[in-house]
């Protein structure tokens, strides 16, 4: 990985002006949660939430998210809603540790509605998955995030 980042930083385009003035940092996350649609994909979005668990609770916010989250990500997967999803952790720590971030792909804005409504329905139906990932999480430091992708390929 890290041969590859070097060969990135001697590309010319790299030294233009705008990347010159531009702040960036490099973060290496690490996957074991993960599945993506083959393809190649126009458009759509990258979108995602970044978790701090409590310390005592890692263990058992990582087993929430296998257990609870991720067959809905599957089910949305299958349903061709998201393109991809991974649920994620630094392998270098620029954060506390215990952080996990949940990120998937969709072809389009639906895509995104759908997620929302899925999960929303999954801790609807069960109250108390929602009172354990109340326990295991400091909700003080969750982010979500929303990124547009012009083109993506999944192999």
């Amino acid at each position: 990985m890290l041969k590859a980042l070097e060969a990135i930083y001697t590309l010319p385009e790299v030294a233009s002006p705008v990347f010159a003035a531009s702040k960036h940092w490099d973060f290496f996350m690490g996957s074991h949660l993960h599945n993506a649609r083959s393809g190649k994909f126009q458009g759509g979005y990258l979108a995602g939430a970044g978790f701090d668990a409590k310390p005592s609770h890692a263990h058992e916010f990582e087993e929430l998210i296998k257990n609870n989250l991720v067959p809905v990500f599957e089910k949305l997967l299958a349903d061709g809603a998201v393109t991809s999803y991974s649920v994620a952790g630094e392998v270098f720590h620029s954060e506390k540790p215990g952080r996990v971030t949940l990120v998937y792909t969709t072809a389009d804005a639906a895509g995104v509605d759908k997620v929302e409504q899925e999960v929303l329905s999954a801790l609807e139906k069960n109250p108390a998955l929602e009172a354990a990932l109340q326990t295991a999480v400091d909700h003080e430091t969750h982010r979500d995030f929303l990124a547009r992708i012009g083109s993506m390929t999944n192999k």
